[in-house]
């Protein structure tokens, strides 16, 4: 047990110093019909950098999405976590997907903790998502009630941030994430209600499901948490929940594994709240296709965790 724990520390360490930590080489140009256009914007003294993805399909008044990657981690990378299965959703919805790069690979997040350049630099992140807002309201017809934000781990932790401080966004999904304690949050407070929908494994080795440190096996910690049930009750208290959640088992139309993934829903007129619990699985994405990373356990095959978010996104902006 000690060396299958000291082989895992020694990978993450050499993937940490290598910066290929949540790597992958493949390009997204060469997945079919997946085109993806590249674009900057200078924002408070830096050049920052997105990818995005505009299908054939134009639409009047696209939704508009925005995905972070997780910690020193890259735009290919949570693409192809996903599946490119957000491609093919815009290629249905007319949806706009934005993949932002984060500074040197990280967001300045909820956490106090973190020793990244963008938390050390509180680098203002929500603004620059507000003037990648602005572009694509520029050069795009963008429905402005249907901006959303996903993401995963450290991206995560930042849809947070946007969820607290920027009204511009109107319904968010945080996957492998869960509320900083008080004495590591490192965000302003906000009694805004907004859509919320939480993903996460409980089984995450990083994240611990029912709270604690972040961290991976020890290293790289990010301060403490709260539990996930903690973490959707502060969003469903915002939004004025009194009543129970109504319980769903997800299907499993893949027959891939048997992952066990509960979904609670509370919704009212203020705000539409889900916990997505997924059972045995670790700090990754649902998704049939793509391969188990063993330092971050098993990922579920049984449905897509991108078709979730994006009926979750439609639910929020319809019901």
């Amino acid at each position: 047990m000690k060396q299958s724990l000291l082989s895992k520390a020694f990978i993450f360490l050499l993937a940490l110093s290598s910066g290929t930590l949540h790597c992958t080489h493949q390009n997204a140009s060469s997945t079919p019909g997946h085109s993806m256009q590249q674009g900057t914007i200078q924002h408070k003294g830096y050049k920052r950098s997105f990818m995005y993805y505009t299908p054939s399909r134009s639409s009047p008044s696209a939704p508009l999405i925005f995905i972070f990657h997780s910690s020193n981690s890259s735009p290919l990378t949570i693409q192809r976590q996903f599946g490119y299965r957000f491609e093919q959703i815009a290629d249905k919805t007319g949806a706009i997907i934005v993949y932002p790069h984060g500074f040197q690979k990280h967001w300045n997040d909820c956490r106090k903790e973190g020793p990244y350049a963008a938390n050390r630099k509180n680098l203002d992140d929500v603004g620059f998502v507000e003037a990648m807002i602005a572009f694509f309201e520029k050069h795009h017809s963008i429905d402005e009630h249907k901006i959303f934000a996903t993401g995963l781990s450290n991206g995560g932790n930042f849809v947070l941030r946007l969820a607290l401080e920027s009204v511009k966004i109107h319904a968010v999904a945080a996957l492998g994430t869960n509320f900083p304690t008080e004495e590591n949050f490192d965000c302003q407070h906000s009694n805004r209600a907004i859509s919320f929908l939480l993903m996460n494994g409980t089984a995450d080795p990083v994240n611990p499901y029912k709270g604690g440190v972040v961290s991976l096996y020890g290293f790289g910690k990010r301060g403490r948490v709260l539990g996930t049930e903690e973490t959707i009750e502060y969003w469903s208290r915002n939004a004025g929940n009194t009543s129970p959640a109504t319980l769903l088992k997800l299907p499993n139309p893949t027959g891939a594994d048997q992952t066990l993934s509960i979904h609670e829903s509370w919704k009212n007129s203020a705000a539409l709240i889900e916990l997505d619990s997924v059972h045995g699985v670790g700090h990754n994405i649902p998704a049939p296709h793509g391969a188990d990373n063993p330092l971050f356990g098993p990922r579920s095959k049984d449905y897509w965790g991108a078709d979730v978010i994006y009926d979750f996104f439609e639910r929020s902006s319809t019901d």
